[in-house]
């Protein structure tokens, strides 16, 4: 009887324990679904967000002319693309002259467009070293 007593309560700590193990396997599980569902909304709103400020863009710059400056201002910040040539990179100088005033906090003589663009790219790539 006392044999049975013990193997009884080896048994019941066995299953105590792999339940501890099994629970804590699924809450990890649902933490990172959690966690993932969350960048996936982040990166539909940036997205929708993106689209919106492009459109704008598109008003002031040509569409070659504007993710230039994009990328450009995003490479100033460390953020490089692996898909973008930097070496065909054709800005003018005075732009680029403008964008990195506009990097430092002095924002002279630039239009508003400009001064949009680089702060887009500014939070684009906080938000992207954010999720890395």
């Amino acid at each position: 009887m006392l044999t049975t007593n013990f193997q009884s309560k080896n048994q019941n700590s066995l299953k105590y324990e792999l339940n501890i193990a099994n629970v804590s396997k699924h809450i990890n599980m649902w933490n990172y679904d959690f966690s993932w569902s969350e960048n996936c909304l982040l990166a539909k709103k940036i997205n929708k967000h993106y689209q919106t400020v492009r459109n704008l863009e598109e008003a002031a710059y040509d569409k070659e002319t504007s993710p230039t400056i994009f990328n450009y201002t995003q490479s100033l910040l460390g953020y490089f693309h692996h898909h973008y040539s930097y070496s065909q990179m054709q800005l003018n100088q005075d732009v680029k002259k403008k964008i990195k005033s506009i990097l430092n906090g002095k924002i002279t003589h630039c239009d508003l467009c400009l001064v949009i663009i680089v702060a887009n790219a500014i939070m684009f790539v906080q938000i992207l070293y954010a999720l890395k």
